[in-house]
């Protein structure tokens, strides 16, 4: 399962490493994406916005579970 990390407004996570991010988005929804690159067959994720946190982190779970990314990154409201 893979490992999910509160991060401030200004952090971003590392683009050498695969991951998912999720940050607040317009409307009171949660954007996420996610990429997992470092093997040959290259996958990124980009769902449509979230209502809840909680339907953007399951999601995720499901996503990073099935293509081996190790980390959701939960970016801080402003």
């Amino acid at each position: 399962m893979a490992e999910i990390r509160d991060i401030a407004p200004d952090e971003s996570p590392s683009s050498d490493q695969d991951h998912v991010l999720i940050v607040p988005g317009a409307g009171g929804k949660f954007v996420a994406n996610g990429s997992a690159s470092g093997r040959m067959d290259a996958t990124f994720w980009t769902p449509p916005p979230f209502d809840t946190l909680e339907a953007a982190i399951a999601s995720a779970q499901a996503w990073a579970s099935q293509n081996d990314v190790p980390h959701i990154f939960l970016r801080q409201r402003t």
